[in-house]
């Protein structure tokens, strides 16, 4: 259930970002959809500590799905602000914080995947 919640959160995220770039003056929709992701993050962490729901994934999955993420993230930013489209909220790849945060993500990545990739070879 937890991989569930997750793949739900990330959906929603991905509607608050489409709505933050294409749909101006929609605060009720865009709070209804920031509650709901409120909603779903805990319903997450509840499974999450919830041996009985608990996705159970790897550290090597678990960093390959946090650089996927991040990375679908931030294709779709890209690809809302080629078709035009302009945050509201300042999520705009033009913005140097956004890049930072990504390249901060891929560096976690490339250091839990070195780490996992030393481990195995010790087993």
């Amino acid at each position: 259930m937890e991989k569930i919640t997750f793949f739900i959160f990330n959906i929603i995220l991905a509607f608050i970002l489409f709505f933050d770039f294409f749909v101006r003056g929609s605060k009720l929709i865009f709070a209804f959809l920031l509650i709901l992701l409120i909603v779903v993050l805990l319903l997450n962490y509840y499974f999450c500590k919830n041996e009985k729901f608990r996705w159970t994934i790897g550290k090597k999955q678990e960093a390959l799905v946090e650089a996927l993420i991040a990375t679908c993230m931030m294709v779709l930013i890209v690809i809302f602000y080629l078709l035009g489209g302009r945050s509201q909220h300042g999520v705009d790849p033009t913005g140097y914080v956004i890049w930072i945060l990504y390249l901060l993500t891929l560096g976690k990545f490339f250091k839990d995947y070195k780490e996992n990739i030393q481990e195995w070879n010790n087993e």
